[in-house]
C-alpha cells in the first residue's frame, strides 16, 4: 500500500511539473491509475517470500512462491456459480447507485465530468480500459494481495474492512470512494464465498462494463446528452428524489443480494468460510 501511494505521488508530481511540455490523453490518464497499482504488485509478487535473517533464501519460502496461483486464489468455480455472480452483481447495483447519489449531495459526480473525453475514444478500447483492466489488475491487488494478506494476519472481518477502505481511498475522491468502499466489502465477501478471484473479476468487469455500455448507448440514442448533463446543475430536491427512489429499490435488492451471496457460498461448499467474516462469529 505504501508503494502504491508513493508511486502515485511521484507520477502526479511529475505530470504536474511537466504539464506544459506533455499532454496526457484520456487513454493514458485512465491507464496510469492501473499501472500505478500493477507495478508495486508485481514487485511484491516477485520478492514477497524471499526473506531470511541469515541473508540467504528460505527454502520453504521458495516452495510457497512456486504456488503463487494457489496463494492468489486463481481457482475454478462451478458454472452455476458464475451465473449466480452475474445476478449478484445486478442486485448489488442499486445500493451503490444510492450511495453515489448521496455523495453527490456534497461533491460532484467525477465520472460525468470526464464523459466527453471518454466518448471520444472508440467503444472497444474504452471498454477494455474501463472494465477489463480494472477487473484484472484491481482484483489482483485488492482481493488477491491486500485481502489475502490482511486475512492471513488477522480476522476476516478486519481484512474485509481494511481492504475495502484501501479500495475506496485509492480512487482519490469522495464521490467514488464512498461507493467503492461498499463495493470492496461486497467483493471481499464474494471472494470468500467462492474462494476464487475469478468470481470477483467477473463482478468487477460486469459492474464497470454496464456503466461504459450505458454511456455509449445514451450518446448514440441522444447525442450530446452527457454534455448537457455536465452543464446542468442538479438541485438538492432532484437529488433527494433520486435518493428516495433508489432507497426503495435497494431496500428490496440488497437483502436478495445477501441471500444470493449465501447461496453462492453453499453452492461452492464455503458457507462456513463466508460466515467467518461476521464480527464475533468465532465466539
Amino acid at each position: 500500500m505504501l508503494g502504491i501511494f508513493l508511486l502515485h505521488i511521484a507520477v502526479v508530481t511529475f505530470i504536474t511539473i511537466m504539464a506544459d511540455k506533455i499532454t496526457i490523453g484520456v487513454i493514458l490518464n485512465l491507464s496510469l491509475g492501473e499501472f500505478i497499482l500493477l507495478l508495486p504488485a508485481l514487485v511484491y509478487l516477485l520478492f514477497y517470500k524471499i526473506k531470511s535473517k541469515s541473508g540467504g533464501v528460505n527454502l520453504e519460502s521458495v516452495k510457497e512462491k512456486a504456488s503463487l496461483k494457489t496463494r492468489l486464489h486463481y481457482n475454478k468455480v462451478k458454472p452455476s456459480t458464475l451465473g449466480y455472480v452475474v445476478l449478484f452483481t445486478w442486485l448489488s447495483m442499486p445500493l451503490t447507485t444510492l450511495i453515489n447519489a448521496v455523495s453527490m449531495l456534497f461533491v460532484d459526480n467525477t465520472i460525468v465530468g470526464m464523459t466527453d473525453m471518454i466518448l471520444e475514444v472508440p467503444f472497444p478500447i474504452m471498454l477494455f480500459i474501463m472494465a477489463v483492466m480494472p477487473a484484472c489488475i484491481e482484483e489482483l491487488v485488492y482481493r488477491g494481495i491486500a485481502y489475502g494478506g490482511y486475512r492471513a494476519e488477522g480476522t476476516k472481518f478486519m481484512a474485509v474492512l481494511l481492504s475495502s477502505a484501501m479500495f475506496g481511498l485509492v480512487h482519490g475522491n469522495l464521490n467514488q470512494a464512498m461507493y467503492a468502499f461498499v463495493l470492496g466489502i461486497l467483493l471481499a465477501l464474494l471472494f470468500e464465498a467462492t474462494g476464487s478471484i475469478f468470481s470477483t473479476m467477473l463482478f468487477h468487469f460486469l459492474y464497470n462494463a454496464q456503466s461504459c455500455c450505458i454511456m455509449f448507448l445514451m450518446e448514440a440514442i441522444q447525442p450530446g446528452y452527457y454534455s448537457n448533463a455536465a452543464n446542468m446543475t442538479t438541485t438538492t430536491e432532484q437529488l433527494c428524489m433520486i435518493i428516495s427512489v433508489y432507497l426503495i429499490i435497494a431496500a428490496v435488492t440488497t437483502p436478495l443480494a445477501i441471500c444470493l451471496l449465501y447461496k453462492i457460498a453453499k453452492n461452492e461448499g464455503r458457507a462456513v468460510e463466508l460466515m467467518e467474516c461476521l464480527p464475533g462469529k468465532q465466539k
